[in-house]
């Protein structure tokens, strides 16, 4: 498939955290010896814009409705750093909505070659209208050699409705970015794992049956980034995502096709440590 030396279709060892989660003897084992080289892991999470007619990368001054996926993933990522499911693994995450702000591609691609550092950039939330453009910043990254994965409806409907043979997904096989399709909690310190092995799979599909979907009730919390928030025009308004799935089956929506049609929610006492922390750290007082 022209995939590079970077990406694997197996050898992954994953099934050591399933045998024993959240285990402090296994944290260690989920890496290869050969990723003992790196000392932190930066992680670059992008929700990317749409072209206009015209072909520009739509931007506005200031933001109104943060991307909820960016603070799930980003909350995902705190996640393994709190659980240590790296090791000793130092690991940072940057977020960027290009919705209201330039990718500093050239920044990041010298976060890169930082001494001892491995650099995962993941476009996050991709829609169908966003994918050209998702593409094409991955391309920019894969040509500095920095490993990129994609997720969001379109990765994850397409894949579900039609399958990997779509033109989209052979495209972004053949470009060497690694299509995510499905929920990630509970795979994402696994993905990571991979990444820093030097083994990346060209697929992550966890939703191919939409009736055993995670259970998200006791998920990782999302995590809002007071430096992203700086772009939106209420730096006080929030999102929070109380459940997922829907269980009615109206034609025009994607909702079914992707979380499935069972309603998984959130513990309340989550939602409510959520509102808290949100509201303690960034003066979070208004959602939607």
């Amino acid at each position: 498939m022209g995939h590079d030396s970077h990406i694997h279709d197996g050898g992954s060892p994953l099934a050591v955290l399933d045998a024993m989660p959240g285990s402090p003897g296994t944290s260690e084992s989920l890496l290869f010896p050969e990723a003992r080289r790196y000392k932190r892991l930066r992680v670059v999470l992008i929700k990317p814009s749409k072209y206009d007619d015209d072909g520009y990368v739509v931007r506005f001054w200031r933001g109104v409705l943060p991307s909820n996926t960016l603070n799930v993933l980003h909350g995902l990522t705190v996640d393994v750093a709190r659980q240590r499911l790296l090791g000793d693994i130092e690991i940072r995450v940057d977020t960027f909505d290009e919705t209201t702000q330039k990718v500093p591609v050239k920044k990041i691609v010298g976060w890169s070659r930082q001494p001892a550092t491995k650099l995962v950039v993941g476009l996050v939330g991709v829609q169908t209208n966003q994918f050209p453009r998702a593409l094409d910043l991955g391309r920019e990254f894969r040509a500095h050699g920095l490993d990129v994965l994609m997720g969001g409806f379109h990765t994850s409907g397409t894949i579900n409705m039609l399958s990997e043979q779509e033109p989209d997904i052979q495209t972004l096989f053949r470009e060497s970015i690694v299509v995510v399709s499905g929920e990630v909690e509970g795979a994402w310190g696994h993905i990571l794992a991979d990444a820093l092995n030097g083994r990346l799979q060209r697929l992550y599909s966890f939703a191919q049956d939409l009736k055993s979907l995670v259970d998200i009730e006791a998920a990782p919390l999302p995590v809002t980034s007071a430096t992203t928030m700086r772009h939106f025009a209420r730096s006080s308004f929030g999102t929070v995502e109380t459940s997922r799935g829907c269980p009615f089956t109206c034609s025009f929506c994607t909702i079914i096709n992707v979380q499935g049609r069972s309603m998984r929610e959130r513990s309340p006492e989550g939602i409510v440590t959520l509102v808290r922390d949100n509201y303690r750290r960034h003066g979070i007082d208004f959602y939607f």
